[in-house]
């Protein structure tokens, strides 16, 4: 009986590292970087969607994934969602026409940035959000794009921030 044990604890833990070996291996198929892309229309003059997307305290307002903003120091802010917190910057600034955010941790298996470009056209504005991301992490990159496909995030942006405009 022990001896059975033993035998499908091993063919268990054999399984286990397969699979984190393919995990891994199909990873490292995979480019570590990657750009998405997307746009909106939004209903509103660039001025007043640039001060929205420029103003990280009030997203809780506007963006149903966000539950709460922790301004760190000017223009720098932790986000918290449902899956955690994330560090944030703001670099590139050309108001009102291009805003970038940047994922501000070393420490993540992961980096990136968004840029916002905002073009007036009749009636509001059009947004553009440009990712570009690295994932490091082998198991990480393999699994992304299952659980979290690249432009699914900035999808959501750009809906809730036509939606907070729609509503006013």
């Amino acid at each position: 009986m022990i001896r059975r044990l033993i035998v499908f604890a091993a063919a268990a833990a054999a399984c286990v590292a397969l699979a984190a070996a393919s995990i891994c291996v199909r990873g490292a198929t995979l480019p570590a970087e990657h750009t998405a892309g997307g746009e909106a229309d939004v209903a509103a003059p660039p001025a007043r969607v640039f001060a929205r997307i420029a103003d990280p305290a009030r997203y809780p307002a506007w963006r149903k994934d966000v539950v709460g903003v922790r301004i760190v120091a000017a223009g720098r802010w932790v986000e918290q969602t449902s899956q955690g917190t994330l560090p944030y910057r703001f670099g590139k600034r050309l108001e009102p026409g291009t805003l970038e955010t940047i994922v501000d941790s070393t420490s993540l298996p992961f980096s990136g940035s968004w840029t916002f470009e905002l073009r007036p056209i009749p009636g509001g504005t059009r947004v553009r959000i440009t990712e570009r991301g690295r994932i490091a992490s082998l198991p990480l990159r393999a699994l992304a794009p299952v659980f979290s496909p690249p432009d699914r995030t900035l999808r959501r942006y750009l809906a809730d921030l036509r939606a907070s405009f729609a509503s006013e």
